[in-house]
């Protein structure tokens, strides 16, 4: 047809579900910073493999916990939060600013399941104790305050161990 070669292609699209997102916030690794290409962002591969859309809030060097940022995050009427922060921030960030954050987004979308991803375990950290020290706290720590949540009775939490998010242990997503 010609001057309307998008009709020929139109029927072959599978949009993905646009509404009630996954949104994501985090890191660069998040953002795809790692990946060989766009598409192959951890973000980009869940949201083709479950046909929903995906909001990707992954900043490089500066997913901290960031009060503002969650109130922005919290105007988007998501179907889950995937918040994957971890490997950007410090035991006493986690400590000062995971509940202020996690309350914001609550407060805003109380039925929200909001997930709690760790810092990922590269295969250097089996030989590396500084460099296992430095994921194994935060990663504590991000536990203990997911157990103190639930706890408290919150409801519609999860943590997920990296390995089970993205694959295997060290992948930063880019090998799909």
């Amino acid at each position: 047809m010609p001057g309307n070669t998008g009709a020929l292609f139109a029927h072959c699209l599978s949009y993905p579900v646009r509404g009630h997102p996954i949104v994501f916030y985090g890191t660069s690794i998040l953002q795809g910073g790692c990946s060989s290409r766009p598409g192959m962002a951890r973000t980009n591969i869940l949201s083709r493999r479950l046909n929903r859309e995906a909001i990707n809030l992954g900043f490089g060097s500066n997913g901290q916990l960031d009060c503002g940022i969650a109130h922005l995050t919290a105007e988007v009427d998501a179907g889950v939060f995937v918040l994957d922060f971890v490997p950007n921030v410090t035991v006493e960030q986690i400590e000062t600013k995971l509940v202020p954050f996690y309350r914001i987004l609550r407060d805003r979308r109380p039925d929200t399941p909001i997930v709690f991803v760790e810092d990922p375990v590269f295969p250097h950290t089996f030989f590396d104790v500084q460099a296992a020290a430095s994921v194994r706290r935060p990663n504590a720590a991000l536990a203990e305050h997911c157990r103190r949540l639930r706890e408290s009775g919150e409801r519609n939490i999860y943590y997920s161990l990296r390995c089970a998010f993205c694959g295997a242990v060290g992948d930063h997503g880019s090998r799909r």
